[in-house]
C-alpha cells in the first residue's frame, strides 16, 4: 500500500516536472548574444525551447506561431542549392539559405558558438534543429 502511494506521489511530480519543462511560458528563456556589425556591438535575445525546437522567443512559444522560423520546421525543400554560404561545407548552414534564412553565429551563456538560422521577420531557430526537422527520411 505505502508502495503504491510512493509511486503515485514520484508519477505525479514527473509528470508536473515534465509540464514545467515543456511549458514555454514556465521554461526558462536561452540567453543568445547576437552581433550586429552595422552597430559594432552585440545585442542580448532571448530563446525558448518547444516542441524540441530552439525558435525565438518572439515566435510565441505556442501554437499557433506564425513566424517564419516556425513554418520553415514544416517545409521539405524541393532543390537544394549548391551555392555556397558564410560557413562553407556546413549542412545546416546550407539548409538554412534554401530556406530563405541567413546562417548566423550567435553566443551562448557560456559563451559557445551556436548556429541559428535568422528569418526575414527577426525570427531565429538553431540551425541544426532546422536541419533535422526537414531533412527526415
Amino acid at each position: 500500500m505505502k508502495e503504491n502511494f510512493y509511486m503515485n506521489i514520484r508519477n505525479i511530480a514527473l509528470i508536473g516536472l515534465l509540464l514545467t519543462l515543456s511549458n514555454p511560458v514556465l521554461a526558462k528563456d536561452i540567453i543568445l548574444k547576437r552581433y550586429i556589425p552595422a552597430k559594432k556591438a552585440s545585442i542580448e535575445v532571448k530563446a525558448v525551447s518547444f516542441k524540441g525546437f530552439r525558435i525565438s522567443k518572439n515566435c510565441g512559444g505556442k501554437e499557433p506561431m506564425t513566424c517564419m522560423a516556425w513554418k520553415s520546421t514544416s517545409i521539405k525543400i524541393q532543390n537544394r542549392t549548391s551555392a555556397s554560404v558564410p560557413l562553407v561545407g556546413h549542412p545546416a548552414a546550407r539548409n538554412c539559405q534554401d530556406l530563405q534564412g541567413v546562417s548566423l553565429i550567435f553566443l551562448d551563456d557560456k559563451k559557445n558558438e551556436v548556429d541559428y538560422c535568422v528569418f526575414r521577420d527577426e525570427s531565429f531557430i538553431n540551425s541544426w534543429d532546422l536541419y533535422h526537422a526537414t531533412n527526415k527520411n
